[in-house]
């Protein structure tokens, strides 16, 4: 995708090809595909695969959406449609039931 920035004459930056609210396609890539294809990963099981030591990589993913919302509170602005998507997809893996990650006791 990014590679149409280096053809010449195409008038395509990084940033422009990069920037999900003026580019359907990197939104369809980034929160449509990729968000899916994570969130699939997360709801089997991933979650429970430490990264670093203690630390998992939904420790990770979970801080990054509260320091989200604490912006959001603070009046940092509004979420935009990729803080959305996150959020909603951290909700919907940690909801997952009992039978669910959320209720793993060894993450």
């Amino acid at each position: 995708h990014f590679t149409q920035a280096a053809i010449a004459g195409s008038g395509k930056t990084l940033e422009l090809l990069g920037n999900d609210q003026k580019n359907k396609e990197i939104a369809v890539l980034v929160r449509g595909q990729l968000c899916t294809a994570l969130s699939r990963v997360l709801l089997h099981g991933f979650k429970s695969f430490k990264l670093i030591g203690r630390y998992h990589i939904w420790d990770f993913v979970q801080h990054a959406c509260e320091a989200t919302h604490e912006r959001v509170k603070r009046g940092g602005g509004g979420y935009t449609p990729a803080e959305k998507s996150l959020t909603a997809t951290v909700v919907e893996v940690n909801s997952t039931g009992l039978e669910g990650p959320a209720a793993n006791p060894n993450i």
